[in-house]
């Protein structure tokens, strides 16, 4: 799966969906207000994307007013712990961010000098 949109965001709200057994599973559905835009574009300020359940779904944990980095697939309206989603810290927001610019300006670089 190649990730074409990363951003910071901060959960408003999320519930636990039934899913339609067995052909989907039971997940979750949270509404995320994004905050601040690494690559890609949000249409809105306000995304809605879902997660499984988690353990071996690859879930990613969903606590409303929590702070996440979002890694996500333009043609998918859901994310994943095992692509890098996950909640960060107040403290550890300034520094991942800029970690995260830094390797996709490095790899920009590359493509440019192809």
């Amino acid at each position: 799966m190649r990730l074409t949109r990363f951003f910071s965001a901060t959960l408003q709200s999320a519930k636990v969906l039934p899913g339609d057994y067995p052909e989907k599973w039971p997940y979750i559905e949270g509404t995320f207000q994004t905050k601040k835009i690494l690559k890609g574009t949000a249409q809105t300020n306000d995304i809605v994307l879902s997660t499984g359940i988690g353990r071996g779904d690859c879930g990613t944990m969903m606590v409303v007013s929590a702070k996440y980095i979002i890694f996500k697939n333009k043609d998918r309206d859901s994310i994943d712990a095992c692509s890098g989603s996950s909640v960060i810290e107040d403290f550890q927001e300034e520094e991942i961010l800029s970690k995260i610019q830094v390797i996709l300006n490095q790899k920009n670089r590359k493509l440019e000098k192809k």
